[in-house]
C-alpha cells in the first residue's frame, strides 16, 4: 500500500513539474469529454421540452390520411361534418391547406407561410389567442378574408402585438388580397423562437385563415383533401380514431383496403423522442472519436517522458526497483493525466449545457449515468494507452538505462 502511494505521489510530482506540456497532453480529453457531456445534458433536456409540448398541446390531436395510391377518393367536407355530428367526443376537425407567399404590413413586406384551416385547428395550439378571437364557423362558410397571426409577426409586421381590426395583404402565387387580423395569438416559447432563427434563412410570418378563402383568394381548390385533423374532448382514449378511421372505410366503400390510415400524437411523441435519442448519441459518439485522439496524445507524451527518464529508470532498477514498479508508476502517471482532463472536461461539459440550456429554455439534466462512464472512460483511456510506454519502461536493461545520455 504504502509502494503504490509512493508511486502516486511520484506520478503527480513530474506532472506539476511539466504543467504546460501536462495541460496539452490533457487537451484532448478535456474536449472530448466536456463535447460528449454537453450534447447528452442538452440532448436530454431537448427531449424533456418536446414531450412536455407534445404532452401539453398534442395529447387530443388525431391525424387521419388517405393513402393516395390505394385510392382516387379524398375527404370532403360533408366528411368532417359527419364526424363530429355522429362522434361527441369529438370537438372538431380541420382541414389544412398551406402555401408560402409574403406579407405586407404598414412596417413591410415578409415571406408568410399561409395556412388554410378551420377554426377547430385553434385546439391544435399551445399558444392560445392574446387578442382579440379566432375565427369562426360562419366565417368559414362566408369565405371571410379575416386572419389570425402571432404576437411577434404583428409587433414586426405593423408595429404593434394588439393588431386586432388592423390589415395585412397576403400575396400567394401572385394573387393578393387583403385580409383583416381578429386575432393575435401568443408567441412560441423563446427556445422555439431561437430555434426557428437559427434554421431560417429569412423571417417567415405564421398566418392562419379560413381554408374556404383560400379558394376565392389563392384560386386553389380546397373542396377535397388527403388528411384531416381530429380534435378530441380531454381524457378520451385514441382508440375513437381507429373507430372512426373504420367509420370513413365504410363510408367511401374502402373496407379492408388500408387505404385510410391514422396517427396520434402520442404515437409522433415516441418517434420524435426515438429520433432525438439517436441523434444525441450519434453527436456524442463523434465527440467521443476525440477521447480517442486525446489518449494518444497521452501515449505520445508518456513516451517522450520515458525518453526523458531513462537514466532514472537505470538507477532505479540497478537499486532494485522490479519491473513491476516501474510498470505501476509510469501507469499512474498516465491514469492521473486522464483523469485530471476527465475531470476538467466533465466541469466544462456541464457548465456550457447549463448557459445552453437556459438560454434555450430547456430543462438542465444532468444524467449521472453519462458522469460516471465519461469518468470511468477517461481513466480507461489512460491505462489504455499508458501500457506502451510503461512496458517500454519497464523493459529497459539497467546497464542500457544507465549507459543512455538521457
Amino acid at each position: 500500500m504504502n509502494k503504490t502511494i509512493e508511486y502516486i505521489e511520484s506520478a503527480i510530482k513530474n506532472i506539476i513539474a511539466n504543467k504546460l506540456r501536462t495541460l496539452l497532453t490533457m487537451l484532448g480529453i478535456i474536449i472530448g469529454i466536456a463535447s460528449v457531456i454537453a450534447i447528452v445534458t442538452i440532448g436530454n433536456g431537448m427531449k424533456g421540452y418536446v414531450t412536455e409540448q407534445i404532452g401539453s398541446a398534442g395529447s387530443n390531436i388525431a391525424y387521419i390520411y388517405i393513402n393516395s395510391s390505394l385510392t382516387t377518393s379524398l375527404f370532403t367536407k360533408e366528411d368532417a361534418d359527419a364526424i363530429v355530428e355522429n362522434y361527441p367526443d369529438i370537438i372538431g376537425t380541420s382541414f389544412e391547406f398551406s402555401d408560402t407567399g409574403s406579407a405586407t404590413g404598414k412596417k413591410g413586406t415578409y415571406d408568410a407561410y399561409v395556412m388554410g384551416v378551420s377554426p377547430a385547428y385553434s385546439h391544435s395550439s399551445q399558444n392560445g389567442i392574446k387578442y382579440g378571437r379566432y375565427f369562426n364557423e360562419d366565417e368559414l362558410e362566408s369565405r371571410s378574408k379575416v386572419c389570425v397571426i402571432m404576437a411577434y409577426d404583428a409587433k414586426k409586421l405593423l408595429g404593434t402585438e394588439n393588431a386586432v381590426g388592423m390589415t395585412l395583404d397576403l400575396n400567394v402565387n401572385g394573387h393578393i388580397s387583403e385580409f383583416e387580423i381578429v386575432g393575435v395569438k401568443n408567441n412560441y416559447s423563446e427556445a422555439i423562437m431561437k430555434l426557428m432563427e437559427m434554421v431560417q434563412d429569412s423571417y417567415v410570418l405564421d398566418v392562419e385563415i379560413p381554408y374556404t378563402t383560400m379558394s376565392d383568394s389563392f384560386a386553389m381548390d380546397v373542396s377535397r383533401a388527403t388528411s384531416m385533423s381530429l380534435y378530441m374532448k380531454p381524457n378520451v382514449s385514441s382508440s375513437i380514431v381507429g373507430t372512426i378511421t373504420r367509420y370513413l372505410e365504410n363510408s367511401k366503400g374502402l373496407r379492408g383496403q388500408n387505404a385510410i390510415n391514422y396517427y396520434t400524437f402520442v404515437d409522433s411523441s415516441g418517434e420524435v423522442d426515438s429520433m432525438m435519442t439517436t441523434i444525441t448519441s450519434f453527436i456524442a459518439l463523434v465527440g467521443g472519436i476525440s477521447l480517442v485522439v486525446g489518449g494518444i496524445g497521452v501515449m505520445n507524451i508518456m513516451l517522450v517522458s520515458v525518453t526523458e527518464r531513462t537514466r532514472e529508470i537505470g538507477i532505479r532498477k540497478s537499486i532494485g526497483a522490479r519491473t513491476s514498479s516501474i510498470l505501476i508508476q509510469f501507469l499512474a502517471e498516465s491514469s492521473i493525466i486522464s483523469l485530471i482532463g476527465g475531470v476538467i472536461g466533465i466541469i466544462l461539459g456541464i457548465v456550457i449545457a447549463a448557459v445552453l440550456c437556459k438560454v434555450l429554455d430547456f430543462s438542465f439534466i444532468v444524467d449521472p449515468a453519462s458522469v460516471i462512464i465519461a469518468t470511468i472512460f477517461s481513466t480507461a483511456i489512460g491505462l489504455f494507452f499508458g501500457i506502451y510506454p510503461a512496458r517500454k519502461a519497464a523493459r529497459l536493461k539497467p546497464i542500457d538505462a544507465l549507459s543512455s545520455n538521457r
